[in-house]
């Protein structure tokens, strides 16, 4: 039992690195390597400042080992199902995901997948009292990229496509 919270903690820490938010496992963890190394979880959650950004009932998540043990992520697929994802604008105009300062992204970022099943999506705007929620969502995001060189948000590419029940 202690190996496998030591794991968690060095996960948790190693996402949080590289999201630059806080990460935590609250549900199962595993390592399949068939077909090749993929690491397992339940109930993850991503947090900034305090706000909780992402939920996961379950991600699968083919990893590179090596990084890993220098507390940096590095994947070629996550696959979630049963995620929620809550963007907020406040009242200034802020967005919950935005973090102050945000560095460029220095080397570049090749993210072959990303799929999700089952996945709520919440906006929420503030200024307007305005938002949506599409839920039952499920899709592909491929070729996620980003060169390097520039905040994420601004040059990143993807290609992908998704559907939501409401």
């Amino acid at each position: 039992k202690l190996r496998e919270i030591l794991i968690a903690w060095r996960l948790e820490a190693a996402l949080s690195k590289a999201f630059r938010m806080e990460v935590t496992i609250e549900g199962k963890l595993g390592l399949v390597f068939s077909p090749g190394p993929h690491i397992t979880m339940e109930h993850a959650h991503v947090r900034n400042r305090g706000t909780e950004l992402a939920f996961a009932k379950e991600a699968d998540m083919a990893i590179e080992v090596l990084p890993l043990l220098r507390q940096e992520f590095r994947y070629r697929h996550i696959a979630t199902k049963g995620a929620r994802i809550y963007i907020e604008r406040d009242r200034e105009g802020h967005y919950n995901y935005e973090r102050p300062p945000i560095p460029e992204i220095t080397r570049p970022l090749d993210l072959p997948k990303v799929s999700f099943a089952d996945l709520t999506f919440v906006f929420a705007d503030k200024p307007t009292d305005g938002g949506f929620e599409a839920t039952a969502c499920n899709g592909e995001l491929i070729d996620l990229r980003h060169p390097g060189g520039a905040p994420f948000l601004k040059r990143i590419s993807l290609t992908g496509q998704f559907t939501c029940g409401d």
